[in-house]
């Protein structure tokens, strides 16, 4: 566990692993980050139950994680986040141009730049309107 405490605002700020069932408790906590949430060992939904309990009236909770299929507590929190006053963001990797490679030029007329017959693109689009 990492902690830096700031004693003058009687606040600090805890790093705590998703491993250690008891994360959280006994806190009251204003601001909490969960991430990687579709990666946590054990019962995710246990520990982020036990997070949830302190939470603070009025508190800010972000979840996120990179999906890890169509199962678990990420997926769960994902798919019922409107019923739960959350308010779901995706953010595609594919907006990060260095995560982005050139195309490689397959299928494409060098002359002129258009696709060649029996080619096609791939155009990956993010979920939501």
């Amino acid at each position: 566990m990492g902690q830096m405490v700031f004693a003058e605002l009687d606040s600090e700020f805890r790093v705590v692993s998703a491993a250690d069932e008891n994360a959280g408790r006994g806190l009251t906590i204003q601001n909490l980050h969960c991430s990687e949430v579709s990666r946590w060992p054990g019962d995710a939904g246990a520990t982020l139950a036990g997070l949830r309990a302190a939470l603070a009236p009025g508190g800010e909770m972000v979840i996120e994680s990179t999906p890890n299929g169509a199962y678990g507590c990420f997926y769960e929190e994902w798919s019922r986040a409107e019923e739960s006053g959350m308010v779901r963001h995706f953010l595609p990797w594919w907006w990060e141009k260095a995560y982005v490679a050139e195309e490689a030029g397959a299928g494409v007329c060098r002359g002129c730049g258009e696709l060649l017959p029996g080619y096609g693109r791939v155009l990956l689009r993010g979920g939501g309107d």
